[in-house]
């Protein structure tokens, strides 16, 4: 985790245009990992369908889309 947190602290986000250039970098990251999770949700079996394993991912898929919406509005 420490090496993540120098990455993050290493950005500059001195000025509006670079923090709004690192939130679309966000955004970016963000639909891969709705897209992602979305193929796993359709590989789910139909028999599998009702189970909690499947409710999670639908509830992860609409809370990376709202955080996507926010990003979006954000700038």
């Amino acid at each position: 985790m420490g090496k993540m947190k120098a990455f993050f602290d290493s950005i500059d986000v001195s000025t509006r245009g670079k923090r709004r250039k690192v939130v679309l970098l966000i955004i970016d990251l963000l639909d891969h990992i709705q897209k992602a999770e979305q193929m796993y949700l359709d590989r789910f079996p139909h028999n599998l369908q009702a189970g909690d394993a499947y409710e999670l991912s639908e509830f992860s898929i609409d809370m990376v889309t709202e955080a996507i919406g926010s990003l979006n509005d954000a700038y």
